[in-house]
């Protein structure tokens, strides 16, 4: 095999749904948008608090940025319903995104405690710009593949153009809003 011909392939690579089982598949979960005050796109069974992945406006307190040195313009901050095994409340760890055979996306994130009802959970978290690239992938893909922690799973991205197109603006329109005008 030439380099040419590896290059090309590793271009047409995709994980198998065996090594990244569907996460949501089971539960029926769907992408929706919602702007109760508070705009959010969420990956979870409908009409039921069973969440796989939530992003919302603005930033969580205590949660990193992808980019220290540089604040996010538009913060959003997105939390995974996913097991870890060795991180602590805290935590900062690194994970993986691929959308479809597109290149993996590495972020930072961190284990935060998210209120569920009266319980504290401690889940990944992150805060990412709503300009990343990351939201349109997720929004024109098929397939995200996450790794975290030593897991591996899939979601199905059917359905999340318009819910992610219509979070990625109201975010943006919120927080312009926000922002008082410079004087001149």
């Amino acid at each position: 095999m030439t380099q040419a011909q590896g290059t090309s392939a590793s271009k047409d690579y995709q994980p198998q749904l065996a090594m990244f089982p569907d996460a949501g598949q089971a539960f029926n979960m769907r992408w929706t948008y919602s702007d109760k005050g508070q705009p959010s796109v969420v990956y979870g069974s409908p009409n039921t608090d069973n969440v796989m992945w939530q992003f919302s406006c603005g930033r969580k307190p205590n949660i990193i940025s992808q980019n220290q040195k540089v604040a996010p313009v538009f913060p959003v901050t997105g939390i995974i319903n996913a097991t870890t095994t060795d991180l602590r409340p805290e935590d900062q760890f690194g994970f993986t995104v691929r959308v479809d055979n597109g290149a993996s996306q590495g972020l930072l994130g961190q284990l935060g405690s998210t209120q569920i009802g009266n319980d504290d959970f401690y889940m990944p978290n992150l805060v990412l710009d709503a300009n990343n690239p990351l939201f349109e992938k997720l929004a024109n893909g098929k397939r995200a593949f996450l790794k975290i922690d030593g897991n591996r799973f899939s979601i199905d991205l059917t359905g999340s153009l318009e819910p992610i197109r219509q979070f990625v603006s109201a975010c943006k329109a919120k927080i312009t809003s926000a922002v008082p005008a410079s004087p001149k």
